[in-house]
């Protein structure tokens, strides 16, 4: 097809869309529920050739075209519990790549394959670092960078450049496997292209792996589960079933209570320190464990706000500390500008907007402590990065998938936690309230995983963690280096291509054109001696 010619990007709109749309079924089928993740690499060729050359409007087009398709497929997910608010995040979120489709060209050296690359990647990994801050909070989620969430040599660069690193380092090897491309024929100049990528691909093998060495502690993960069609009526749930089924569970622990149990976001409706029906239900349960056991729960403070909190009970059955998830969910959990969007009925969903908290979820029991993040701000990196400190042993992911039924959303949600996990260099607790939940090592491993809507108990005896990795000691300056590194591949100077010189024919003329200045004394002289120098030569004159 003479449309995709390598040597330039293509003329044709439709071949240009269809290219972008390649890379976006390519980047989905790298992520869960296909899940594969060696086409990482490869997926966003199609579109960056698309770029190349493209102007400005063309490019936004692209990388509009290519958003949409790959968020429409990503998030598909969500159609059953809202279109329109699928319709909505897609376009929201699918715009960014517009910005992404606009700059690419801009920047792209076919002559520098190296500032090129790193242009490329630091450009996708600003526009995912901003999609991330804006607006209403940011969204945030798998990405290009989690194609890699289970490749052994890629993944441990998370724990020094964190996801939007990796995401950085993945679109910049897509960069040089199309330079590579477009010198093919001409494999001298191929050779540092190539030898870029290999070396980007395996430089994260040089990272130490993340050593725990603190004491152990045994965590329970209670997944009490839920009837599906409750599960999927609403996101706050509104049903004693839910605490009972924990309960039930729970119980199953008294002959060997573990250092923590974990009932996950959602376990309880109600804040069970006022309720009088799933208060002593819950008491009882941990008090015949006689177990420290922090539960998910809809609470309300004393001024009137509901929170979505996580209640940290001590073995004999009261409330020591509790957390107020931060980042809540828009359109989840609280919906912005209500007033003027009340008439849409899937806002109506949201029954009632909760507040979030102000204070990092950090628990202790004895002499070990874990830090707590809940549901949505696991797709955060920045913020588990800030609960984390140094005398946080492991993390414990609380989430309510139920929502979103048999889909693949709970298992994207693992991938996070698995991301989390390599960049604090800790072992991820990852509770959900009907699936999937799973223990995680600090390669991002997931040694044991429970099943959708199924109730089951998941336990693992994990050492702790001190100290920090790089990510979580520098990391809030990634975003900084990788405008660094877009600015050095902007400003590089773009050299115009050689154009051949042809021959001229045997009976050729050369034409001079003189301007004037002070003919008077000077223009016989100039053109005798122009007319001297061949006899092929023809003097115009122009005067004002």
């Amino acid at each position: 097809m003479p449309g995709l010619r390598l040597e330039a990007g293509p003329r044709s709109l439709l071949v240009a869309l269809l290219s972008a749309a390649a890379s976006a079924f390519l980047l989905w089928l790298a992520l869960p529920p296909a899940d594969l993740g060696p086409i990482g690499f490869v997926a966003l060729v199609p579109l960056l050739w698309a770029l190349r050359g493209a102007r400005a409007r063309r490019g936004a087009l692209l990388g509009m075209a290519f958003g949409l398709l790959f968020y429409g497929l990503l998030l598909s997910w969500l159609i059953p519990v809202s279109t329109v608010g699928w319709a909505a995040l897609v376009i929201g979120v699918g715009a960014f790549l517009a910005l992404f489709g606009v700059v690419v060209p801009a920047l792209w050296r076919d002559a520098a394959p190296i500032r090129t690359a790193l242009g490329v990647g630091a450009v996708w990994g600003l526009v995912e670092w901003l999609r991330s801050v804006w607006p209403v909070g940011g969204w945030s989620w798998v990405s290009l960078g989690a194609t890699q969430h289970d490749n052994p040599v890629t993944l441990p660069a998370a724990s020094v450049i964190g996801a939007v690193g990796l995401g950085f380092l993945v679109a910049a090897i897509n960069a040089l496997v199309l330079l590579v491309l477009v010198r093919t024929g001409e494999w001298r100049k191929a050779i540092v292209p190539a030898a870029a990528a290999a070396a980007a691909a395996l430089l994260p093998l040089v990272v130490p792996a993340a050593s725990v060495h603190g004491p152990p502690v045994d965590v329970a993960v209670v997944q009490g589960n839920i009837p599906i069609e409750i599960g999927t009526a609403s996101r706050i749930l509104e049903d004693n079933l839910v605490a009972e089924n924990h309960a039930r569970v729970h119980g199953r622990l008294a002959a060997d209570p573990p250092d923590l149990a974990v009932w996950p976001e959602n376990a309880l409706d109600r804040d069970p320190t006022a309720d009088e029906v799933i208060g002593p239900v819950v008491e009882e349960a941990i008090v015949s464990v006689g177990a420290p056991t922090l539960v998910g729960a809809i609470t309300e403070s004393d001024d009137g706000r509901l929170l979505n909190e996580n209640l940290l009970y001590s073995a004999d059955g009261r409330v020591v500390d509790r957390y107020a998830k931060i980042h809540l969910l828009p359109f989840g959990e609280f919906v912005p500008a209500r007033r003027f969007l009340d008439w849409i009925p899937d806002v109506r969903r949201v029954r009632a907007d909760l507040s979030p908290g102000t204070t990092p979820g950090r628990f202790r029991i004895g002499d070990v402590g874990f830090a707590s993040i809940i549901c949505f701000e696991n797709a955060f990196p920045d913020q588990v990065r800030d609960f984390v400190t140094a005398d946080q042993g492991f993390l414990v992911v609380s989430t309510n998938n139920s929502t979103f039924g048999i889909s693949p959303a709970p298992e994207q949600h693992v991938v996070l936690s698995e991301l989390r996990a390599v960049e604090s260099g800790r072992w991820v607790v990852h509770a959900a309230l009907s699936g999937i939940s799973a223990i995680i090592t600090p390669q991002g491993e997931v040694t044991a995983r429970t099943g959708l809507f199924e109730p089951d108990l998941l336990r693992a005896t994990m050492p702790t963690a001190d100290g920090t990795t790089p990510y979580d000691a520098v990391g809030g300056w990634v975003p900084l280096g990788l405008l660094v590194l877009l600015g050095i591949g902007y400003l590089t100077p773009r050299r115009a291509p050689e154009r051949p010189v042809l021959p001229l024919p045997d009976d050729h003329r050369v034409a001079v054109i003189l301007p004037t200045y002070n003919e008077r004394e000077t223009v016989q002289d100039v053109v005798e001696r122009v007319l001297a120098a061949s006899d092929r030569i023809e003097v115009t004159v122009v005067d004002d």
